[in-house]
């Protein structure tokens, strides 16, 4: 890590904020309440927040900071699942490069924000066909059936996307027929100019490549000085949403619909609590939140003294991102129940998912505004500053790894970070592509499972049982004069990982290959699709294997427990110095206690 230290607290805990309270809040969270009932969704959320969230955002904070590496040193807890740690930097690679796809599009849309109209409220545009209407027309027409296609993988609902379709099936007189909002023919026509499928990417969409290279500039610029610069940015890009959120909460509460959206997000349908998708959603969706199994918090917590009080910063960061998500939520539901009304369609029937709000339901909020250019260039800085504190710290973790393989290459960071960032920026062409949304469809649909589950509960088989909560509890006592709270104990060792293991079998059992919209993937692309989801996870399998047979002993039991061992300097400290100088190891102190 460099022997890098949090300047202050604060950068470390904005930091922490910036990451946990995402885009996700804005169009994630409020798309899973909508769609398990609003505020039945709510309950389930809090109660696993507590229950998952807190005891596993507090292990990873735990590894990172006792071990003072990032995912892949601080395994040598545990050597033959270090290809956790690998695992978890891919996922995180992986993330980071197709996130700046929204970085793109948002760009762009804030270009567009300064014209004297803004493009996606008529229909008189070039990329209109005969089927668009605009706000206006919805309010004077009928609606009698509306269906906003819904689709949803085994883990894809926790990631970033999920759906674009927005077809509205309207009756006007004796005639039925498919109308398209202004809004969304923008998004698809103009921004996208999408293809018919992925196996036709088309041609590069160039305005999108130059608002991607914007993008992983500003992210170069923000990691060149490490975290003694990206912990004072985020004062900016962490406190900017709230302010934005605020304005529009306070605007949006006072148009028509609005009370209709916040009374859908906080009333409970009981019923709805029966199903078992409700409660396996809100329990994937608090780990989302916080990124476990990202890399994401062991990275970060490893830049701290070694006797901090990580639980306390566990459970603060954790509390602190559930109230930033209702408090999102209320504006948001704001929003959503006035583009509810403008469209004359029930609150509960409007449920539109991913950054379909994000692209096309808030840019049409913001057009019924006073000034609507002022509130889109507000929403796209507040979507852009959101995004940033998340896609900053996904490199970190990347770097962190290659700095750990070749620390002589670790100290020219300018080098390193444009080895890692440009390459990313290659890779995430495709995307910028006419058929790109299908490819980021088809990645963001396998990318996560099962390697977010599975690496979730190794980490707590392995720190609950192999390593022993007997030993963290010495080590606790040493350093912070306090023991382990037999709460945390129980749920590292048996309810974290039974509900992990629940919410694995029951994504299996939900299964089905991905969609969009109508479209469905070739055979080629489901298997390309598996192929990512099975390169995160096959690191681990190899590096047991192969720490297991270079281990000494004489027969493979001896073997597999000389492997189990931590390793010697797994839990550096620089607190204490031995005799001779050198920097005893956390089992040192414990041994001599």
């Amino acid at each position: 890590m460099g022997g890098e230290i949090w300047s202050h607290q604060l950068d470390y805990f904005l930091t922490l904020m910036g990451y946990t309270v995402g885009v996700g809040s804005i169009w994630k969270f409020p798309y899973m309440c909508a769609r398990n009932g609003g505020g039945s969704f709510l309950i389930p959320f809090i109660i696993f927040t507590l229950l998952g969230s807190v005891p596993l955002t507090y292990l990873e904070m735990f590894v990172g900071q006792y071990s003072r590496g990032g995912p892949i040193s601080a395994w040598k807890i545990c050597p033959p699942l270090r290809g956790v740690g690998l695992g978890s930097v891919m996922i995180s690679w992986l993330f980071a490069i197709y996130y700046p796809v929204f970085f793109a599009w948002i760009l762009y849309y804030l270009y567009f924000s300064f014209f004297p109209t803004l493009p996606w409220t008529q229909c008189n545009q070039e990329w209109n066909t005969q089927d668009c209407v605009d706000g206006t027309s919805h309010t004077n027409r009928t609606l009698t059936a509306y269906n906003s296609t819904a689709l949803h993988s085994n883990f894809s609902d926790y990631g970033i996307t999920t759906t674009l379709g927005m077809l509205t099936n309207m009756s006007t007189g004796n005639k039925s027929h498919v109308e398209i909002s202004a809004s969304e023919e923008f998004f698809r026509n103009k921004v996208l100019d999408m293809s018919d499928g992925v196996e036709n990417l088309g041609a590069l969409r160039w305005p999108l490549v130059g608002c991607l290279a914007l993008t992983f500039l500003s992210v170069y610029l923000c990691l060149i000085n490490g975290v003694k610069l990206s912990g004072k940015i985020v004062y900016v890009t962490v406190s900017c949403p709230y302010i934005l959120i605020l304005v529009f909460l306070v605007r949006s509460s006072s148009l028509p619909g609005a009370v209709d959206g916040v009374m859908f997000f906080i009333m409970p349908h009981f019923e709805k609590l029966i199903d078992p998708k409700v409660w396996m959603e809100a329990l994937g969706l608090s780990l989302y939140q916080m990124g476990i199994s990202y890399g994401f918090l062991i990275t970060m917590a490893a830049h701290n003294p070694v006797n901090n009080n990580c639980f306390r910063d566990a459970l603060f960061i954790t509390l602190i991102t559930l109230l930033s998500q209702i408090f999102f939520g209320f504006a948001v539901f704001c929003i959503t129940g006035h583009v509810a009304f403008k469209r004359d369609v029930p609150i509960e029937h409007f449920q539109t998912s991913g950054f379909k709000l994000g692209f096309i339901t808030y840019p049409e909020a913001a057009s019924y505004l006073p000034l609507p250019q002022l509130w889109s260039v507000f929403l796209f800085v507040m979507l852009y500053t959101l995004g940033i504190d998340s896609l900053v710290p996904s490199y970190e973790v990347v770097t962190n790894m290659f700095s750990e393989w070749f620390p002589n290459f670790a100290r020219r960071r300018w080098l390193l970070n444009a080895c890692v960032l440009f390459p990313s920026f290659l890779l995430a062409l495709p995307y910028m592509t006419q058929g790109g949304v299908y490819f980021l469809t088809l990645v963001e649909w396998y990318a996560f499972f099962p390697a977010i589950i599975l690496f979730a509960m190794l980490e707590c088989i392995v720190v609950g049982w192999i390593y022993g909560v007997k030993r963290i509890d010495k080590a606790m006592v040493l350093l912070w004069g306090k023991h382990l709270s037999p709460i945390i104990s129980f749920l590292w060792r048996f309810a974290c990982p039974i509900l992990l293991a629940v919410m694995f079998a029951f994504s299996l059992y939900s299964y089905h290959p991905p969609q969009f919209e109508e479209y469905n993937f070739p055979p080629w692309a489901k298997w390309f699709g598996w192929l990512i989801s099975v390169a995160t996870v096959i690191p681990t399998p190899f590096l047991f294997i192969h720490s297991v047979y270079t281990a000494t002993g004489d027969s493979l039991r001896e073997k597999i427990r000389i492997a189990f061992q931590p390793k010697h300097r797994w839990a550096t400290h620089n607190q204490d110095t031995d005799e001779d100088g050198t920097t005893p190891t956390t089992i040192e102190l414990i041994a001599k206690t």
